[in-house]
């Protein structure tokens, strides 16, 4: 079993063992090391346990020499071969008897239950099987060590002064289980000064000049006992692996009040960072967001308003102001034709999204105000209800964009509630959601069944003659009402083609020449002038009007190539598109504006990482006390490790979860009075959401790291010495 040959052990100067040979072999044996306090009894117990490998000499445990042994196989011989029982017991004081002992088992089946009944018979426990270990009595914590360490049917079991701090009626206890795990075939060692030990032990050694001197041997032979054995598979480690996740489930159930009271600071971290990264994405791609929202990343918009930077400033250094490329005022069917001719174009389009209609297809226009008092009772009931003045006022707007292109620009950024927007050459209309809540109060009617149903308008056309219309609601879009209630807001009718008259525009354009050129400078009258030649330059320079094109590709995987196409043909325009953000001009503004984003929210996540990980020290410190015990009871550094990681990323979560639960009251009680509430109003949206996670997931890894970085073999074995 075990065998010491020419141990020598120090600590310094001070020399505990010197030359000690000595044998543990005989099975169904008990054996007792007396000695002075300080004459190593303890140091020889953690030897032979594996804790202190700092000696020199041979160590065979089971016939193999334990220098040679590696991590692994001390967790194999601790679940198998040799346990231990401390003298200050070295229990799970959070969880109850019954869950010490099951975690304790190196197996998970179905005998498992039986197997802890009958260890809490053995030991008089039974009753106490599902008290914490705290609040049970020293004798009963010390006949729990006993039952942990030997459930599992060791070869060798170690005790460490197990009768030494009770009274007679409980030493008694102990020593009638140790005589029955004697009679299991066990090796049982046991270090004591205690004398009512000493009549039951077979053999007895006691430390003297740095030696094992026996003093009692009263070995017989012995008939061999059958050994009780428990069913065990070839890997029991993967046994142990299985009751992980159990073992942290248990343990967070059992410490809900230290965890909620260590938890506790850094909701409060979670709560600031949330509000911080809202208020720094906001600020730093905000605007870019803005002004590229709506768009997919297969359509790219072409505007002649819209110069390339380089370009206005080469325009500048000749002294033209950049008004135009010098050669075009609008796009013309040919421009529309070389573009639906590059490859990868799946269809292209001149839009007037700049030019609205306000009125209908009959031109009819609208004119209708709610007062304050007159807004529906949904309004009423926001914050946002305080601030509003002067009602509501509504009007026609035709929409933006032909019904091909909806699902690539949504260029008003319309967030529809409930049904889709009004199809080219209808009577259908997108209404907002605060005229929606009107009608449905009205109605009393859900909002959404209001999809489908007509609705009348009085309007009337430019000339003030009046009408009752009547209109198709077709959708319903969101105004962000609870954020603020704007005063104007639009009741959009289908896309109108808009465009002058071509002719009275060429003409109009002509005939305004000199005030279009009126005080101007040379370079800049130079520039222009030819297009201004006469009738058919101006003509040419018109096009068909549009200023706007849209230019929708086969996927994103094209917009790179049409891009560069596009560049050949319109060297001067920017390209308003996802790619262009990403890539083209303006792609350094971007991406440093994501950077500085990025790091300074790392930035902040280190800091608070460590933090963190500070105000977690001393739970942590509690927390690897806990682990070595379960390292001694044959868990591996990685199953300690892993419990920890899983644990730490449970209890972030829940915390997370309460942060951004408490955030959303602060939100509806307060924040949305506030004049900064932009900064918030996409706190809850799952973009936000999943991103504030993955900072969140680096500030606990940083204090995890920190953590586990304390979990080291030798601090293990530290606690485990204490």
């Amino acid at each position: 079993m075990i065998k010491l040959t020419n141990i020598h052990k120090s600590y310094g100067k001070n020399v505990i063992f010197d030359n000690v040979s000595v044998d543990f072999q005989e099975k169904s044996c008990i054996y007792a090391v007396l000695g002075k306090s300080g004459s190593g009894k303890s140091t020889l117990l953690h030897m032979l346990f594996g804790i202190d490998n700092e000696f020199s000499g041979e160590y065979l445990l089971d016939n193999k020499e334990t220098k040679s042994f590696k991590d692994k196989d001390w967790d194999f011989h601790r679940n198998n071969t040799i346990q231990i029982v401390y003298q200050d017991f070295k229990l799970l004081e959070q969880l109850t008897v019954y869950e010490n002992l099951f975690f304790a088992l190196n197996s998970n089946d179905e005998n498992d239950d039986e197997r802890i009944l009958q260890a809490l018979k053995e030991t008089n426990l039974l009753d106490q099987a599902k008290l914490k270990v705290k609040n049970i009595s020293g004798g009963q914590k010390q006949r729990l060590a006993m039952a942990r360490a030997s459930i599992n049917n060791p070869k060798i079991l170690l005790m460490d002064e197990p009768t030494g701090n009770l009274d007679d009626s409980n030493a008694k206890i102990i020593l009638d289980y140790i005589k029955k795990l004697k009679e299991k075939n066990m090796t049982i060692i046991l270090i004591t000064h205690d004398s009512r030990v000493l009549d039951d032990v077979d053999v007895i050694y006691e430390l003297e000049n740095q030696s094992l001197v026996i003093k009692k041997n009263e070995i017989k032979e012995k008939k061999e006992v059958v050994v009780q054995k428990n069913e065990k598979t070839s890997n029991p480690k993967q046994k142990k692996k299985k009751k992980l996740l159990a073992y942290i489930l248990a343990s967070i159930k059992a410490s809900k009040k230290e965890l909620f009271l260590g938890y506790f600071p850094t909701f409060f971290i979670f709560a600031t960072f949330i509000i911080i990264f809202n208020v720094v994405a906001w600020t730093g791609l905000g605007t870019l967001n803005e002004f590229f929202g709506g768009l997919s990343d297969k359509a790219i918009i072409l505007d002649v308003s819209q110069l390339k930077s380089e370009y206005v400033d080469e325009l500048d250094a000749k002294g033209i102001e950049p008004s135009g490329d010098g050669i075009r005022f609008a796009f013309s069917a040919e421009d529309l034709k070389n573009i639906q001719q590059i490859e990868g174009v799946v269809s292209a389009d001149f839009v007037n999204f700049s030019k609205r209609s306000t009125a209908d297809l009959d031109g009819q226009v609208l004119n209708l105000t709610l007062k304050k008092e007159e807004l529906p009772q949904k309004l009423k009931n926001t914050p946002s209800y305080a601030k509003n003045e002067n009602g509501i006022t509504y009007a026609f707007e035709s929409f933006g964009m032909p019904d091909l292109y909806n699902q690539e620009y949504n260029v008003d950024k319309l967030s529809l509630m409930f049904g889709s927007f009004p199809k080219e050459k209808t009577r259908e209309i997108l209404i907002p959601d605060s005229y929606a809540f009107l009608l449905a109060q009205e109605r009393k009617v859900e909002v959404d069944k209001l999809i489908g149903s007509e609705t009348e308008f009085d309007t009337q056309n430019f000339q003030n003659e009046k009408k009752n219309s009547t209109y198709t609601i077709s959708g319903i879009y969101s105004t962000e009402y609870a954020n603020q209630i704007e005063e104007r807001q639009y009741i959009y009718t289908p896309y109108s083609n808009y465009v002058e008259n071509k002719n009275e525009l060429i003409q109009s354009r002509l005939d305004a020449k000199d005030m279009l050129l009126m005080n101007k400078n040379e370079e800049t009258i130079g520039f222009f002038s030819p297009l201004y030649e006469n009738y058919e330059t101006v003509a040419k320079a018109m096009g068909e009007g549009y200023q706007q094109i849209i230019i929708v590709g086969k996927s994103s995987d094209e917009m790179k190539y049409i891009t560069e196409e596009l560049e050949k043909l319109f060297p001067h325009y920017k390209h308003m598109s996802q790619y262009d953000l990403k890539h083209g001009e303006i792609s350094n503004i971007y991406n440093t504006g994501l950077w500085t984003l990025i790091i300074g929210l790392c930035v902040v996540s280190i800091v608070l990482g460590v933090i963190v990980a500070f105000m977690n020290k001393s739970m942590m410190q509690y927390r690897n006390k806990e682990m070595s015990i379960l390292y001694s009871l044959g868990y591996s550094r990685k199953n300690v490790m892993t419990i920890l990681a899983i644990e730490t990323y449970v209890l972030t979560g829940i915390t997370l979860f309460f942060s951004f639960v408490t955030l959303f009251f602060i939100d509806k009680y307060y924040l949305q009075y506030t004049p900064n509430y932009q900064f918030f109003t996409k706190m809850f949206t799952p973009t936000h959401i999943v991103v504030v996670m993955l900072f969140v997931a680096m500030i606990m890894l940083i204090s995890l790291v920190w953590s586990l970085f304390g979990v080291k073999k030798s601090k293990l074995k530290t606690y485990l010495e204490g």
